[in-house]
Order: structure tokens, then sequence, then C-alpha cells
């Protein structure tokens, strides 16, 4: 397993594919920014964008992990987040400013716990992020669901496009995965995907992972066990 996890971290540091995908997706947004026309006078438009793996970069946090032969733990993300060095995935600079140029609201909702809020809008501000404030970093508070953060947004805005690493980053109900792993969700709603949500890849952690090992972390035996082959 330690293998595979080195293979991701490389993938995502290192493969020309990754940095093209990073582009790619946040060219598409951009582009349904530039053709959106407000037809709700009464909400103002606005976009959300998870931060980890869709924001800022924390792949020198997990190979920092695997190097040192330590396990994931809530004590070393925070200090992770404190450090502030992060650095911006490329295209979500340009694309937030893109959004906030056409008078677009960013809002940032992340399942980092509200402990790292200010480390987190530093983090962001020292980059040039717009909206970079506790008024629109949206961090989880008692429940992973971002469903409630995203309705108090709606309550004075339209989401006109949702971003994202995660599922769960666009409709909680992406949160079960008991049917095919959440394909057959996925399927169900195959028209937003490049409408209104925009996923980029993530292939160390995330909510697929739960889906596939219910029971935590395998070993390398089980994980061969489950894979499909010829």
């Amino acid at each position: 397993m330690e293998l595979m996890g080195v293979q991701a971290l490389l993938w995502t540091q290192f493969s020309a594919e990754a940095e093209a995908l990073y582009i790619q997706a946040y060219n598409l947004a951009s582009s349904s920014l530039m053709n959106y026309k407000q037809t709700n006078e009464s909400l103002r438009p606005a976009v959300t964008l998870d931060i980890d793996e869709t924001v800022l970069d924390n792949s020198p946090f997990n190979a920092h992990l695997l190097q040192n032969g330590l396990k994931y733990s809530e004590e070393y993300w925070q200090e992770w987040c404190e450090r502030r060095e992060a650095l911006p995935l490329p295209g979500a600079l340009s694309f937030t400013k893109l959004a906030d140029s056409l008078g677009i609201e960013v809002f940032y909702v992340s399942n980092r716990k509200v402990n790292v809020l200010d480390a987190t809008i530093e983090n962001l501000v020292m980059h040039g992020f717009p909206n970079a404030d506790s008024l629109h970093v949206l961090l989880k508070t008692d429940t992973s669901s971002k469903d409630e953060r995203r309705e108090k947004i709606r309550t004075t805005h339209d989401i006109i496009l949702l971003l994202g690493d995660n599922l769960g980053d666009f409709d909680g109900l992406f949160d079960d995965r008991s049917n095919e792993y959440g394909k057959t969700l996925v399927r169900d709603y195959r028209d937003e995907f490049a409408k209104r949500f925009v996923v980029f890849p993530n292939p160390i952690y995330g909510s697929w992972e739960r889906a596939v090992f219910p029971e935590g972390i395998p070993t390398e035996k089980e994980v061969l066990k489950i894979l499909r082959s010829y």
C-alpha cells in the first residue's frame, strides 16, 4: 500500500497529465463564467470551490508522512495548515480572479476544521486569492456534509458552478456510495458534469477510499484480491 501511495504522489507532483487536467478543468470553468448570463436578478451569482486539492496543493504534506513513516492524524494536519505553505494549483488563481472581475462572488467551502481558519485565510491571501476572508471561507464545524453551508450561500446567491476533487463538493447525495461505489449516481447526473460540476483529480485520498475499503486501510493482499482482472 505504501508503494501505491508513492505512485499517487509521484503522479500528482510530477506528471504533465496532472497539470494538464487542472488546466483543462479550470479552462472549462472559465469558459462557463464567460458565457454566463444572469437570469435571477434577486440573487447574486456565485461559485463555490473546495480548497484542498482543488485550490491548494497539499501533496508535500502527504509526501512528508510517507517519507517519515507517519500515518495521517489531525495533529499533523493542523501543523501543516498552520505552516501556510500550500501552493496554488494550476489555474486556480486565474479562475477565481476571473470570477471576481465578472462580479461573480467566490466562496471556498472546505472540510478543514475551523481551528485553522486564520491560517487558511492567510495562506489564500498570500497568493492573492479574492474573497479570502471569514465571510467567504466556510470551514467544517460539526459535519463533513457541505449541504448546510451551500444552502446558507443560496439564501443570497445563485451558485452557478461548483468545483472540487470529491463528489461531496457538489451535493450531499453523492455521499452515498452504496450503489456501485457511487458510479450509478454519477451516471444519473451525467448532464451536470462540465455544466455545473467541475471535478479535479485526486488519487491520494478521498471518499472513494471509504467506499472501496469501508473497514479501513487494507493490506496489499486485500487490495489485489478486489482488483478487477481479465
